[in-house]
């Protein structure tokens, strides 16, 4: 039997921060509209990713929630690789899969959420809508595959690239939300699904639903 996925926990927010969780929950509550237009899960900002884990874990126990649990993948991962095995390795994990866990309950993004904003190379037009003419988009990577982009090419280059910006240098609590929702067009996120595989594994899970 196939269950529809309830619930989707983050990480991301702050459990002090109302403000910014409403904010993150908005933002991939305009992904979800378009990927799941019919059954959108409830988004849940849990702040660091330890606590993602602990709350997903919870959610799992509890009869009637089919939750998916999405966390940066924060460095390279081979995609012949499942999430879980990756977690368990990766220092500062070492998470132990729940007893009732799939593959499909685990998913990771790209090293970083970022990554996902650079899916238009070169000219980035995204960001470009954004921030405006003075950014400077030569300074962005320009590869395809948005899993071989590191984390801290992402996040330098994205400071350089916006530093001249009225919006000023490029900063996550200001910034990430508002592009993440601009993210959330048909267009876009086919592309995304083209450039990173663990996106359309994400995708793809709720589409149609964990088993």
């Amino acid at each position: 039997m196939v269950a529809r996925v309830t619930h989707l926990y983050v990480e991301g927010g702050a459990r002090e921060n109302k403000h910014l969780n409403t904010r993150l929950r908005g933002a991939f509550g305009e992904l979800l509209k378009h990927v799941v237009p019919r059954s959108q899960p409830r988004v849940v900002a849990c702040g660091g990713r330890a606590a993602a884990y602990r709350d997903f874990c919870n959610a799992l126990e509890r009869p009637g929630e089919a939750p998916l649990l999405l966390v940066d993948a924060e460095g390279p991962v081979d995609p012949e690789r499942s999430a879980w095995d990756y977690v368990a390795q990766r220092e500062g994990d070492r998470w132990t899969r729940p007893r009732h866990a799939t593959d499909a309950h685990l998913h990771l993004m790209t090293q970083l959420m970022e990554t996902w904003l650079l899916i238009e190379p070169p000219d980035h037009p995204l960001l470009l809508e954004y921030f405006g003419g003075q950014l400077m988009a030569q300074l962005l990577p320009r590869r395809s595959q948005l899993e071989q982009i590191t984390k801290d090419d992402v996040l330098r280059t994205l400071k350089q690239a916006t530093r001249n910006t009225s919006k000023g240098s490029y900063n996550k609590g200001s910034h990430s939300f508002d592009l993440l929702a601009k993210l959330a067009t048909p267009q876009r996120l086919r592309r995304l699904e083209e450039r990173s595989p663990r996106a359309a594994m994400l995708f793809s899970t709720l589409r149609q639903g964990l088993p």
